[in-house]
């Protein structure tokens, strides 16, 4: 039990330095960072997005949320019971999205801040419609992906945000 726990902590860190480098990268990119930088800065959110997605795919780290799911009743911390469960609901995309469309998505993500800001700037929406379309075709695969018999459509993407919440 101690070995499982301890793996999934030293994963865990590893998770969140990942989130905090990408919100770096976001803030960044909103900010201060020059226009022209945009290009490089896809080659680089391309990059580490296959890194973090290798991150959470690593057997080694998967086995142990697992076990630590079949055996949380032997866990007496409830903290970390929660973190579990949550880091292993947020894992269902990476356990079953091909990486190459994993990663696509990532980009795209990266891109669509530059092109939304065009649009803005040109007053054209249909200038941002294209990268828009390339989203929510991606999230339409997420929900199919993900759905269960208790979860359908929309109600897929809102309990991945806000857990419990549906359309209704």
């Amino acid at each position: 039990m101690k070995k499982a726990i301890n793996t999934y902590l030293k994963y865990r860190r590893k998770i969140i330095a990942f989130s905090y480098v990408d919100k770096l990268i976001d803030w960044d990119q909103n900010t201060q960072a020059p226009k022209l930088s945009a290009k490089y800065r896809q080659k680089q959110v391309e990059v580490l997005a296959e890194m973090y997605f290798d991150l959470r795919r690593e057997k080694e780290f998967l086995d142990a949320i697992d076990y630590l799911l079949l055996n949380q009743d032997k866990i007496k911390d409830d903290d970390l019971i929660k973190d579990i469960k949550k880091i292993n609901k947020d894992l269902r995309i990476i356990r079953n999205m091909p990486i190459e469309r994993y990663i696509q998505n990532e980009v795209i993500l990266a891109k669509s801040t530059e092109v939304w800001e065009e649009a803005r700037r040109l007053k054209n929406f249909d200038h941002f419609v294209p990268i828009l379309e390339e989203i929510v075709d991606y999230q339409k695969e997420v929900i199919k992906t993900l759905e269960t018999p208790e979860l359908k459509g929309y109600d897929v993407l809102l309990d991945m945000y806000e857990e419990g919440s549906n359309t209704k």
